[in-house]
C-alpha cells in the first residue's frame, strides 16, 4: 500500500513539473535572465550601502577609531563587485556584444 501511495506521489510530482518545464520557450535562458535581474538589482543596492559604510570608515579612520585597512578593504570590496562583470566576460570568453545577447544586459 505504502509503495503504491510513494509511486502515485512520485509519478504525479514528475508530471507536474515536466508540463511548466514544456510551457518554457527555454526554461535555462529564464532561469539566466532572472539571475541576472537579482545580480543587478542586489549589486545597485550594495553600491549603495557600501557608499555610506565607505563614508562613514573614511570619517572614523580621520579621528582614530578605525584603521585605514578596514576602509581600503571595504572600497576594494566595492571596486571587486564593479569589476564582477568584466571578470565574468574575461573568463568565459565572452565579448560585450555577446554578453548582452546572452544576459539581455552587461554585467
Amino acid at each position: 500500500m505504502l509503495k503504491n501511495k510513494l509511486f502515485f506521489y512520485t509519478f504525479t510530482f514528475t508530471f507536474l513539473l515536466m508540463s511548466s518545464a514544456f510551457a518554457e520557450a527555454d526554461p535555462f535562458l529564464s532561469v539566466a535572465s532572472k539571475l541576472q535581474n537579482v545580480f543587478t538589482n542586489v549589486k545597485s543596492i550594495v553600491f549603495i550601502l557600501g557608499g555610506f559604510g565607505l563614508i562613514a570608515l573614511a570619517v572614523a579612520a580621520i579621528f582614530g577609531k578605525i584603521q585605514w585597512k578596514i576602509a581600503a578593504g571595504l572600497g576594494l570590496g566595492l571596486l571587486v563587485l564593479a569589476i564582477a562583470g568584466s571578470i565574468v566576460n574575461y573568463t568565459t570568453g565572452m565579448s560585450e556584444s555577446d554578453a548582452k545577447t546572452v544576459f539581455q544586459d552587461s554585467l
